[in-house]
């Protein structure tokens, strides 16, 4: 849950989280070598350190209220754990503001030693969660665990306040009678810094890059509270600069934890779903396989068109590819994909800006040109966009493909004012093309109307067709040509020992290029 990636400009934030940890840490290492310079007076210390305190308790409390609000999520352990250790945290936190010297004495006789107790108890309490986070796998907890979870917590600071509050004699001294910190104080610092410092280490080995940008923020939030310890084992007393750097780290500390979780938990969500929708939208208007603009992408720019109030003008070519259905049955259907891409690209590098590709279904394409009515130019851009698929198509696999395509051509207004009339005509027009010979190009006509009905007449035989003008073939890759047999492609004759290849002119040429096998006539 916490590894989750957020994209975006992640980089730029990785180095600006490195240099604010290099520059805590450098101010770490010089600390010894400032003076001790006190800037408040007990007394006057005082609001500025519950304010520290308040503000820290508040971002535990966003912490858990933020996990608590996630525990519905799949592999939800790690926030579930950080926000009830949290809570825990923010509950002691409280206490130890509370217990500070000069504070009203509601939960007993404050003083050092009670309230470095309850410091050191709560930093306890966020290294263990930051530890586990760091060695457990994800998981997915019930919500059930999740309940069982706060109420650990729960118990483990009520444990922490009667231990402090009814038993403090019987814990080790924190402060010297003349108010110095003791050998036990600074030990505990310095193993709650290590721990800290260690979890650091364990994030960032679980990172999968440096892109990842939420557990590196988690890995400097535990850094940074080690540093925060190691910063309060130099103060001399409360209220001098080291003292209050060490709460300043850990409020710092706070808030690179909160962020971490709330862009794991929250805007990383948001932003998946808005690529989610933005994907959906895109798929909506375009080809899944060819990435080019679908049928109701097309339809609509079409009636845009049809729309316009300056005029509708322009041309719709359909192409249908001549036999493709043999190229699925012989090579299969990832092969048959591949060369629709590869159909694809070429035509559309024979198009002009203004022109509009799209793929309308199986081996249909659709090319809508605005504002070209002039019958030379369409019947131009209709050759050349036949001429486009003459030459050899290679497959991944080495496999050659030949493949026509034959195009039915109207214009508008002249063939229809409407987006179906329009497409029903170019689809006679097609059929016209189709029963010339393939690989040919024709305008729509009234005649073409009549025809295809004729055709779908029911219990009427088809008309005849002329033999096709351009064969597509299937010339297997160099290694496979010679185990291939005729008979692997049901529905298509095998030419022979020898190969053939076409000219120019749609005829079929002898040649020594070893077996072909000719596609029928769809």
């Amino acid at each position: 849950m916490i590894s989750r990636d957020t994209g975006g400009a992640i980089e730029p934030q990785i180095r600006h989280l490195a240099f604010v940890v290099a520059a805590l840490t450098a101010l770490l290492l010089a600390a010894p070598l400032l003076p001790v310079v006190h800037f408040f007076t007990p007394l006057s210390y005082l609001p500025v350190h519950t304010a520290l305190e308040f503000t820290a308790m508040a971002v535990s409390l966003m912490v858990f209220g933020l996990g608590w609000n996630l525990r519905g999520e799949k592999l939800n352990s790690h926030i579930v754990l950080l926000s009830a250790a949290f809570l825990a945290v923010a509950v002691i936190d409280f206490a130890h503001a509370m217990t500070y010297p000069g504070m009203p004495s509601a939960l007993g006789e404050s003083g050092p030693q009670l309230t470095i107790e309850f410091w050191l108890a709560g930093r306890a309490f966020a290294a263990l969660a930051l530890i586990a986070v760091a060695l457990l796998p994800a998981r997915s907890w019930s919500p059930n665990t999740a309940v069982a979870a706060v109420v650990v917590a729960l118990a483990g600071s009520a444990l922490v306040w009667w231990i402090s509050l009814a038993h403090g004699d019987l814990l080790p001294r924190n402060v010297t009678s003349n108010g110095s910190l003791t050998a036990f104080k600074i030990s505990a610092e310095c193993g709650l810094a290590g721990t800290y410092f260690l979890a650091a280490l364990l994030l960032l080995r679980r990172r999968k890059s440096w892109r990842n940008a939420n557990l590196c923020y988690l890995a400097a939030g535990s850094c940074v509270l080690g540093l925060a310890e190691l910063m309060l084992t130099l103060y001399v007393a409360p209220g001098d600069l080291l003292n209050l750097l060490g709460h300043v780290y850990k409020a710092v500390a706070y808030a690179m934890l909160y962020r971490a979780l709330f862009v794991a938990g929250v805007v990383a969500p948001q932003r998946a779903l808005t690529r989610s929708r933005g994907e959906l939208a895109y798929l909506a208007h375009h080809d899944s396989l060819t990435r080019l603009p679908n049928r109701r992408m097309i339809e609509m720019r079409l009636a845009a068109l049809l729309n316009d109030a300056a005029g509708p003008q322009g041309s719709l070519l359909l192409l249908d590819l001549d036999a493709f259905k043999n190229v699925n049955d012989s090579l299969g259907h990832a092969a048959g994909d591949e060369l629709l891409r590869l159909v694809a690209e070429r035509l559309q590098l024979g198009l002009s800006p203004e022109a509009l590709l799209g793929r309308v279904g199986g081996d249909e394409f659709v090319v809508l040109t605005p504002g070209l009515l002039d019958d030379v130019a369409i019947s131009e851009l209709a050759q050349g966009l036949i001429d486009a698929l003459v030459s050899v198509f290679v497959l991944s696999g080495g496999q050659e493909i030949y493949i026509g395509t034959s195009i039915g051509i109207c214009r508008f207004p002249r063939d229809g004012g409407t987006v179906d009339q329009l497409v029903r005509n170019a689809d006679a027009a097609l059929y016209e093309a189709k029963a010339a010979g393939r690989g040919v190009f024709r305008f729509y006509t009234p005649r073409a109307d009549r025809g295809r009905e004729q055709a779908c007449q029911p219990g009427k035989p088809p008309a005849s067709r002329p033999r096709a003008q351009r064969v597509p073939a299937v010339l297997p890759a160099a290694g496979e040509r010679d185990r291939r047999s005729p008979q692997r492609c049901r529905g298509a004759a095998a030419l022979g020992a020898t190969g053939r290849r076409r000219d120019s002119g749609g005829g079929i040429h002898q040649g020594r290029r070893g077996h072909r096998l000719q596609h029928r006539a769809r």
